[in-house]
């Protein structure tokens, strides 16, 4: 499924999330290792592209949206986007 966010809302990917074998997702207290990333940007995003590894602010199912169908894929505003991670090319 495709998805196109409007305004300045912004679809994430959680990368390195813990599941079962079924695939049901096993909640953590620490997020220590786990990666967002950008996937796509509403039109009104000015400071996001994707791709961008982010760190964003709030809970999932307040702040930001879990996506129906999909286990991996995030809606929240770019207003929840604390700051872009840059990574070292070392």
């Amino acid at each position: 499924m495709k998805y196109r966010p409007r305004n300045d809302y912004v679809i994430l990917r959680l990368s390195n999330i813990d599941k079962t074998a079924a695939g049901v997702v096993i909640p953590k207290a620490n997020t220590e290792g786990r990666v967002w990333t950008v996937v796509a940007i509403g039109p009104k995003v000015d400071d996001l592209k994707p791709g961008d590894v982010v760190n964003p602010m709030g809970e999932v199912g307040q702040d930001i949206a879990m996506l129906p169908r999909e286990r991996d894929l995030y809606l929240t505003k770019e207003a929840n986007i604390l700051m872009v991670t840059e990574l070292d090319d070392e």
